[in-house]
Protein backbone atom coordinates (compact mmCIF):
# COMPACT_ATOMS: atom_id res chain seq x y z
CA UNK A 1 0.00 0.00 0.00
CA UNK A 2 2.88 2.82 0.21
CA UNK A 3 3.89 1.71 -2.56
CA UNK A 4 0.71 2.49 -4.58
CA UNK A 5 0.20 5.87 -2.19
CA UNK A 6 3.93 6.90 -3.94
CA UNK A 7 3.09 6.60 -6.85
CA UNK A 8 -0.67 7.99 -6.61
CA UNK A 9 0.95 10.70 -4.82
CA UNK A 10 3.16 10.81 -8.01
CA UNK A 11 0.67 11.33 -10.23
CA UNK A 12 -1.28 13.88 -8.49
CA UNK A 13 1.61 15.85 -8.48
CA UNK A 14 2.82 15.25 -11.66
CA UNK A 15 5.65 15.86 -13.83
CA UNK A 16 7.14 13.88 -10.74
CA UNK A 17 10.53 12.34 -10.23
CA UNK A 18 10.65 8.66 -8.30
CA UNK A 19 14.02 7.76 -7.20
CA UNK A 20 14.84 3.87 -5.89
CA UNK A 21 18.25 4.08 -4.80
CA UNK A 22 19.98 0.16 -4.03
CA UNK A 23 17.28 -1.24 -6.59
CA UNK A 24 18.37 -4.67 -6.20
CA UNK A 25 17.61 -4.51 -1.96
CA UNK A 26 13.66 -4.28 -3.03
CA UNK A 27 13.55 -5.64 -7.09
CA UNK A 28 15.78 -8.99 -7.05
CA UNK A 29 14.80 -11.88 -8.86
CA UNK A 30 11.32 -13.25 -7.33
CA UNK A 31 11.72 -16.77 -5.80
CA UNK A 32 9.36 -18.69 -3.17
CA UNK A 33 11.00 -17.58 -0.39
CA UNK A 34 11.12 -13.99 -0.47
CA UNK A 35 7.48 -13.23 -0.80
CA UNK A 36 7.95 -9.34 0.11
CA UNK A 37 9.90 -8.94 -3.12
CA UNK A 38 8.19 -11.08 -5.24
CA UNK A 39 4.91 -8.78 -4.00
CA UNK A 40 7.11 -5.35 -4.46
CA UNK A 41 7.99 -6.36 -8.19
CA UNK A 42 4.51 -7.67 -9.10
CA UNK A 43 3.17 -4.09 -7.38
CA UNK A 44 5.76 -2.54 -9.42
CA UNK A 45 5.16 -3.74 -12.86
CA UNK A 46 1.45 -3.34 -12.16
CA UNK A 47 1.94 0.36 -11.78
CA UNK A 48 4.27 0.98 -14.04
CA UNK A 49 2.04 -0.52 -16.82
CA UNK A 50 -0.69 1.82 -15.09
CA UNK A 51 1.55 5.04 -15.83
CA UNK A 52 2.23 4.02 -19.41
CA UNK A 53 -0.94 3.44 -20.35
CA UNK A 54 -1.97 6.58 -18.37
CA UNK A 55 0.65 8.53 -20.43
CA UNK A 56 1.71 10.19 -16.84
CA UNK A 57 4.16 12.15 -16.48
CA UNK A 58 6.16 10.39 -13.92
CA UNK A 59 9.38 9.49 -13.84
CA UNK A 60 11.20 6.24 -12.30
CA UNK A 61 14.76 6.24 -11.62
CA UNK A 62 16.75 3.03 -10.18
CA UNK A 63 20.25 2.75 -8.99
CA UNK A 64 22.16 -0.01 -8.68
CA UNK A 65 25.36 -2.04 -8.52
CA UNK A 66 23.95 -5.88 -8.53
CA UNK A 67 21.93 -5.10 -11.91
CA UNK A 68 22.30 -9.37 -12.40
CA UNK A 69 20.46 -9.46 -8.96
CA UNK A 70 17.44 -7.59 -10.49
CA UNK A 71 14.13 -9.84 -11.18
CA UNK A 72 14.11 -10.46 -14.97
CA UNK A 73 10.85 -8.68 -15.40
CA UNK A 74 12.31 -5.26 -14.27
CA UNK A 75 15.26 -5.40 -16.98
CA UNK A 76 13.12 -6.33 -19.68
CA UNK A 77 12.83 -3.65 -22.66
CA UNK A 78 10.10 -1.26 -22.32
CA UNK A 79 10.01 -1.04 -18.24
CA UNK A 80 13.01 1.29 -17.79
CA UNK A 81 13.81 3.20 -21.12
CA UNK A 82 17.27 3.78 -20.62
CA UNK A 83 20.40 2.09 -18.76
CA UNK A 84 23.34 3.93 -17.81
CA UNK A 85 26.37 2.76 -16.64
CA UNK A 86 28.59 4.55 -14.93
CA UNK A 87 32.05 3.21 -14.13
CA UNK A 88 34.77 4.83 -11.59
CA UNK A 89 36.28 8.32 -12.52
CA UNK A 90 39.00 8.59 -14.85
CA UNK A 91 42.11 9.75 -13.63
CA UNK A 92 40.92 13.49 -14.36
CA UNK A 93 37.94 12.74 -12.52
CA UNK A 94 39.85 11.37 -9.90
CA UNK A 95 41.90 14.45 -9.29
CA UNK A 96 38.51 16.72 -9.64
CA UNK A 97 36.95 14.55 -6.89
CA UNK A 98 40.26 14.77 -4.44
CA UNK A 99 40.31 18.24 -5.56
CA UNK A 100 36.60 18.52 -4.09
CA UNK A 101 37.46 16.57 -0.92
CA UNK A 102 40.63 18.47 -0.12
CA UNK A 103 39.65 22.14 -0.80
CA UNK A 104 39.12 23.03 2.83
CA UNK A 105 42.17 20.60 4.62
CA UNK A 106 45.22 21.86 5.32
CA UNK A 107 47.55 19.95 3.05
CA UNK A 108 51.55 19.91 3.64
CA UNK A 109 53.25 21.41 0.73
CA UNK A 110 55.31 18.42 -0.21
CA UNK A 111 52.03 16.70 -1.35
CA UNK A 112 52.16 15.86 -5.18
CA UNK A 113 48.21 16.10 -5.95
CA UNK A 114 49.09 14.52 -9.77
CA UNK A 115 50.83 11.49 -7.81
CA UNK A 116 48.50 10.98 -5.71
CA UNK A 117 45.22 11.18 -8.24
CA UNK A 118 47.21 8.78 -10.03
CA UNK A 119 47.63 6.59 -7.17
CA UNK A 120 43.69 6.75 -5.83
CA UNK A 121 42.87 6.37 -10.33
CA UNK A 122 45.26 3.10 -9.70
CA UNK A 123 43.13 1.28 -6.96
CA UNK A 124 39.80 2.40 -8.56
CA UNK A 125 39.07 4.32 -6.01
CA UNK A 126 35.02 6.24 -6.05
CA UNK A 127 33.90 9.10 -4.72
CA UNK A 128 32.96 7.51 -1.86
CA UNK A 129 36.10 6.02 -1.38
CA UNK A 130 38.29 9.19 -1.75
CA UNK A 131 35.96 11.14 0.72
CA UNK A 132 36.85 8.51 3.52
CA UNK A 133 40.68 7.97 2.25
CA UNK A 134 40.73 12.11 2.81
CA UNK A 135 38.99 11.84 6.18
CA UNK A 136 41.22 8.81 7.11
CA UNK A 137 44.57 10.65 6.00
CA UNK A 138 43.30 13.67 7.94
CA UNK A 139 43.09 11.69 11.51
CA UNK A 140 46.36 10.16 10.51
CA UNK A 141 47.71 13.69 10.68
CA UNK A 142 45.88 14.07 14.52
CA UNK A 143 47.50 11.19 15.04
CA UNK A 144 50.75 11.95 14.04
CA UNK A 145 50.85 14.83 15.94
CA UNK A 146 49.28 13.01 18.89
CA UNK A 147 46.19 15.08 18.89
CA UNK A 148 43.83 12.74 19.63
CA UNK A 149 46.01 11.85 22.87
CA UNK A 150 46.16 14.91 24.02
CA UNK A 151 42.49 15.40 24.10
CA UNK A 152 41.67 12.41 25.55
CA UNK A 153 44.57 13.27 28.72
CA UNK A 154 42.49 16.82 28.45
CA UNK A 155 45.61 19.04 27.55
CA UNK A 156 44.63 19.57 23.70
CA UNK A 157 44.57 23.35 23.31
CA UNK A 158 43.88 25.22 20.02
CA UNK A 159 47.28 25.59 19.37
CA UNK A 160 48.33 21.88 18.79
CA UNK A 161 46.54 22.04 15.26
CA UNK A 162 47.14 25.59 14.45
CA UNK A 163 50.00 24.39 12.13
CA UNK A 164 48.92 20.65 11.14
CA UNK A 165 49.20 19.48 7.76
CA UNK A 166 48.38 16.23 5.93
CA UNK A 167 51.18 14.95 4.82
CA UNK A 168 52.33 12.32 2.08
CA UNK A 169 52.90 9.98 4.74
CA UNK A 170 49.38 10.12 6.16
CA UNK A 171 47.39 9.78 2.91
CA UNK A 172 49.82 6.67 2.40
CA UNK A 173 48.62 5.08 5.25
CA UNK A 174 45.03 5.93 4.59
CA UNK A 175 45.40 4.34 1.39
CA UNK A 176 47.17 1.14 2.45
CA UNK A 177 44.46 0.70 5.78
CA UNK A 178 42.04 1.13 2.58
CA UNK A 179 43.72 -1.47 0.47
CA UNK A 180 44.45 -3.79 3.46
CA UNK A 181 40.64 -3.71 4.27
CA UNK A 182 39.91 -5.45 1.17
CA UNK A 183 37.93 -2.63 -0.19
CA UNK A 184 39.96 -2.81 -3.75
CA UNK A 185 38.10 -4.79 -5.97
CA UNK A 186 37.02 -4.59 -9.23
CA UNK A 187 34.18 -2.33 -9.62
CA UNK A 188 31.10 -2.58 -11.47
CA UNK A 189 29.27 0.00 -13.33
CA UNK A 190 26.34 1.34 -11.37
CA UNK A 191 23.32 3.25 -12.63
CA UNK A 192 19.72 1.67 -13.84
CA UNK A 193 16.82 4.14 -14.99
Amino acid sequence: SNLRDLFAEAVEKQPSIIVFDEFDSVAKKRDKIDHYSAEFVNQLLSIMSDIEKNNDDVYILATTNKIDMLDEAIRRSGRFGKHIEVGPPDLNGTKQILGIHTSQKPLDKSLDVEQLSAKLHKINATGADIARIVADAHGNAYQRLGIFEKMDKGTFTKADIDNLTIKPEDFNKAIDDFVAEGKVTERKRIGFN
